[in-house]
C-alpha cells in the first residue's frame, strides 16, 4: 500500500508542477522606453487577445527619460496568445505604432513577433527577453518585449 502511496504522489507532484510552469508563459510584459525629447502620449490603443493583469493600467503618458510597462495574460479562450497594438504620439508629428503578438507554449517556450507600424519621425527598435516556461524556479514570471523610442 505504501508503494502506490508513493507513486500517486509522484503522479500528482509532476501535474502540480506542469500546471506552474505553463502558468509562467502566460505572462507578457510590454515596455516602452521613452529616449525622445518629449513626452509620450498614448493615442491608440487595441488589446487583440488576452487581457490585462490586475493591477495594470495603460500609461496614458510616457515621460522623456522614463519608462512604463503593461502586463497581458492569457485566457484559456486565447490558447496562450497575447497580443496588443500601442500607437504613442511624441511631439508634433512623431508617432509610431508598435505591435507585439505572443504565443507561449510549453515545451517551446515562447514565440513572439513584433513589428513597429506607421512610424512617423521616430526610430524605434525593441528586444525580447524570453523565460524558459519549464523553468518553474525562474525568477521572473514575464516574456517581455522591451520597446525604444528615441528621436530620428
Amino acid at each position: 500500500m505504501p508503494r502506490y502511496s508513493l507513486i500517486m504522489l509522484c503522479l500528482l507532484s509532476n501535474t502540480l508542477f506542469a500546471g506552474s510552469s505553463l502558468k509562467l508563459c502566460d505572462n507578457h510584459r510590454v515596455k516602452i522606453y521613452n529616449e525622445t525629447a518629449y513626452d509620450c502620449t498614448l493615442t491608440d490603443h487595441h488589446l487583440l487577445v488576452g487581457k490585462l493583469t490586475n493591477d495594470t493600467v495603460l500609461p496614458e503618458v510616457i515621460f522623456k527619460g522614463e519608462s512604463a510597462s503593461i502586463d497581458v495574460k492569457t485566457t484559456l479562450n486565447e490558447f496562450h496568445h497575447v497580443g496588443v497594438l500601442l500607437t504613442y504620439q511624441c511631439g508634433q508629428g512623431n508617432v509610431a505604432t508598435l505591435y507585439s503578438m505572443g504565443y507561449a507554449h510549453r515545451y517551446d517556450g515562447v514565440l513572439v513577433n513584433s513589428k513597429a507600424l506607421d512610424v512617423q519621425n521616430l526610430a524605434v527598435s525593441f528586444k525580447h527577453k524570453k523565460e524558459d516556461c519549464n523553468d518553474w524556479l525562474s525568477s521572473s514570471n514575464y516574456n517581455t518585449v522591451s520597446w525604444t523610442l528615441k528621436n530620428s
